[in-house]
Formats: C-alpha cells, sequence, structure tokens
C-alpha cells in the first residue's frame, strides 16, 4: 500500500502543460503520476492491446531514461519513478511517447517539467558507528 496518493495531471500532444511535478529525491518506488492524454484538450485514451507507452526522461545531470509505463484499462497512463529517475536533484523534463503497434505510427507529448527536491543531506553520508547499547 502507497502512503502517497498519485498525482493525476494532463498531458496534451499539441499544447505544452504549464504545471510542474514535484518529486523528492531518493524516494523509491512510492511516487506515482497518473496521465490523461489529450488531444488539443480533448481526452484521447490510450489502448492497452493495441499501444504501448514509454517515458522518456532526461536526468538533471544529464543521463537519458527510457522506461515503459503502464496503460491502465481506463486509457490512463501511470508512470512509476524509478530510482535512476529521482537519484539526482534538480529540474527535468519528461514526455511520454506512444507507439500504436499495428499502424507503427509513433507520437509524443509535450514536456512535462518535474523539479526534483534534494533530501536534507544524501543518503551515501550516513556511516557505521560502533554502538554500545549495553553501557
Amino acid at each position: 500500500m502507497s502512503v502517497i496518493k498519485p498525482q493525476e495531471i494532463n498531458l496534451d500532444f499539441t499544447q505544452n502543460s504549464y504545471k510542474d511535478i514535484v518529486i523528492k529525491q531518493n524516494d523509491i518506488n512510492s511516487r506515482s503520476v497518473i496521465v490523461t492524454c489529450t488531444n488539443n484538450g480533448m481526452k484521447c485514451p490510450l489502448d492497452m492491446d493495441t499501444q504501448t507507452c514509454n517515458i522518456k526522461m532526461e536526468t538533471p545531470d544529464g543521463r537519458p531514461i527510457y522506461n515503459p509505463t503502464t496503460i491502465l484499462s481506463d486509457g490512463r497512463v501511470q508512470i512509476d519513478f524509478t530510482e535512476q529517475m529521482v537519484l539526482v536533484n534538480g529540474k527535468a523534463d519528461i514526455e511520454l511517447q506512444v507507439i500504436d503497434t499495428p499502424s507503427r505510427q509513433i507520437i509524443h507529448t509535450m514536456n512535462l517539467h518535474i523539479i526534483i527536491v534534494s533530501n536534507v543531506y544524501p543518503n551515501n553520508s550516513i556511516i557505521a558507528a560502533p554502538e554500545f547499547d549495553a553501557l
């Protein structure tokens, strides 16, 4: 059971989005976004039987990410943020790539901006220390 409710957004194939998604650095397998794809503002549900959807992202430190997403039964898309996607704090753009299998057409959404907020201190700064609880 996830503690955090997925964020729900619309992402258009032809019009730019102006909403930022804020994600906390190093949150692993706990954050997701549910996307309703639109075309000129009109809902454009994807077909899980004939289409695939991938997320394309460039991390704030310049690494490319190309991961599959999940097309839900209602035609929306679920993006689950992996460890590599939220490893580095900063701003990043993502887009969805939809591939229609029968026609072999490929279409991309407009970019969505995400902000990866840094942790208070890096996880790798936690070090092991002697422990003497019995004293």
